[in-house]
């Protein structure tokens, strides 16, 4: 219980009060990282629990259908067949499967997840044995399989074309791909648990390491700033202010994407935190010299934390 009050006192007075910061500059390094991963686990619940509960779940009813979707979607009277690395197909060239096919899947399912480029393509796959990966863009297609090629659009924006060379014998129609999805589909049920856990753990553990890891910038920026207010600090304290402040970063931008706002301002964020730090330093320097202020911020790093945190510190 003591620790959840104490948990709760530092993200109140880190969301709050300047001399909060004073008081965290006088403590060891790891009582700020204690906070910190402590604040990301109550983050990362929070957010898991609301796309969870915003987009998982709302697919559940969806993959209870998608299998015999996904079957229908192939046409039944299509034949393709790879031999020595060629394609060749039982009907018709080029033969075309429109994305109005799956309009009944699209809505569905989440633009965001789709993209909106969907509205310009017309067609799912192309099949067209005597075209080339350069007539991709001519077919508005997801993907175009030619004699020789499998071609699609990669996160690039560049097309790239996968080899059938190295594929002797393969023949693919509706029974096949039947197969292939019902050996597949009893796993779906795993599919938004496993999203959710693999949410959970980047927000525990990547985000907050990623985090840490622009804090060395950031700190770096935060100790020219408090030299340019005339107040002492140390590389290493500047690092520690960082990782309250950081948080007050993360907090907002949630809020922020919650609301649907879009801020796409290059380095916002860091200069919102440079300007709430350079303010933070201020306050601290007015404050009256009975707050318990870091000494820990002009000693010798490789002091003892125990002499280092010291009462009435007078400011310089």
């Amino acid at each position: 219980m003591q620790e959840q009050v104490g948990f709760l006192a530092d993200l109140k007075g880190t969301f709050s009060s300047p001399a909060y910061y004073a008081r965290v500059l006088g403590q060891p390094l790891k009582s700020s990282l204690k906070f910190f991963f402590l604040f990301f686990l109550l983050y990362s619940v929070i957010i898991t629990t609301y796309v969870t509960v915003k987009d998982y779940l709302p697919q559940r009813e969806l993959l209870n259908y998608l299998p015999e979707e996904l079957v229908n979607l192939y046409p039944e009277e299509l034949v393709v067949t790879v031999k020595d690395g060629e394609v060749s197909i039982n009907v018709d060239e080029p033969y075309r499967i429109p994305v109005s096919a799956i309009n009944e899947m699209l809505e569905n399912i989440d633009q965001r997840v789709l993209g909106q480029s969907t509205g310009t393509i017309e067609n799912i796959l192309v099949i067209d044995t005597k075209g080339k990966i350069e007539d991709y863009f001519t077919y508005q297609t997801f993907f175009l399989l030619t004699k020789n090629h499998l071609s699609y659009l990669n996160e690039s924006g560049n097309v790239e074309a996968i080899s059938l060379a190295e594929i002797t014998n393969w023949t693919i129609d509706r029974t096949v791909v039947r197969d292939v999805i019902n050996t597949i589909a009893p796993y779906l049920r795993y599919l938004i648990p496993l999203m959710i856990i693999v949410t959970f753990l980047f927000l525990v553990v990547v985000f907050p390491a990623a985090t840490l890891f622009y804090l060395l910038i950031l700190a770096a920026i935060l100790w020219v700033v408090s030299k340019l207010v005339s107040y002492p600090l140390s590389y290493k304290k500047s690092y520690q202010m960082g990782m309250h402040l950081i948080l007050v970063g993360v907090a907002l931008l949630m809020i922020i994407n919650v609301s649907g706002i879009n801020l796409d301002i290059p380095y916002l964020w860091t200069i919102v935190l440079v300007l709430l730090g350079g303010v933070i330093l201020v306050k601290i320097k007015s404050l009256p010299e009975s707050t318990p202020v870091a000494e820990a911020s002009i000693v010798d790093e490789s002091a003892d934390s125990s002499e280092v945190i010291k009462e009435d510190t007078p400011h310089s």
